[in-house]
């Protein structure tokens, strides 16, 4: 199984929400946020957490 994974995508400022949902949901998934950039997060696999 893959240890680290990289998402790509354009969020908006006003829309914080959005990407805040994204990570949430990555989150339960067991890929925990280990670094955030304008385009893309890095996440590394991890027990299921929220």
């Amino acid at each position: 199984m893959r240890k680290y994974k990289k998402r790509y995508n354009i969020y908006v400022a006003w829309n914080y929400g959005h990407e805040e949902d994204v990570i949430n949901r990555e989150s339960e998934r067991g890929w925990q946020l280990i670094s955030g950039k304008s385009f893309s997060h890095k996440y590394e696999y991890n027990h299921p957490i929220k």
